[in-house]
């Protein structure tokens, strides 16, 4: 059973991984775009790889903590830190870029996942202020710590060192 539980890890990351593909294509191309019309596109398609992600999310916990268990590995540093590692920066990314494209969803009128537009104070915001959320570097912050992360959580998983 070990190897079902870690082929139902490592296809779960693989979905994980696509689907955050997905948003961050989205949001790098999103950085400097003026066509209002493109930047509602570019969120609406970044939104609709959520439920991929969240997917991928809990196929990959599940078949980890599984493979944990069937494997002996909970008693191993290496695992512990793997799993602190997600943790954070799954609550890093959502503190960083949920307010972000929240209000630019609520500036631009354009609807989440549930079909309803985000009652925030991007609904108010001015043409500059919009322009000043495009500009934003979160992108490349959010690339960069779900880049490292992923990468750490790929080496502790590969190497083992503790």
């Amino acid at each position: 059973m070990h190897s079902w539980f870690v082929l139902t890890h490592v296809l779960g990351a693989f979905l994980f991984v696509l689907a955050h593909g997905v948003s961050t294509g989205a949001a790098l191309k999103l950085h400097g775009e003026r066509n209002r019309d493109r930047v509602a596109t570019l969120l609406q398609m970044s939104q609709g790889a959520i439920g991929s992600m969240y997917i991928g999310l809990v196929l990959l916990l599940a078949g980890g903590i599984a493979a944990g268990f069937s494997g002996s590995f909970w008693g191993h540093t290496w695992l512990w830190v793997a799993l602190g590692t997600l943790i954070a920066v799954l609550i890093a990314m959502w503190a960083i870029a949920t307010p972000h494209y929240m209000a630019l969803r609520g500036a631009l009128a354009v609807p989440g996942a549930d079909g309803k537009v985000p009652a925030t104070k991007g609904a108010s915001l001015s043409d500059a202020q919009i322009d000043a959320l495009i500009d934003s570097p979160r992108p490349y912050l959010l690339a960069l710590i779900g880049g490292l992360g992923l990468a750490l959580i790929v080496w502790l998983m590969v190497m083992k060192p503790f």
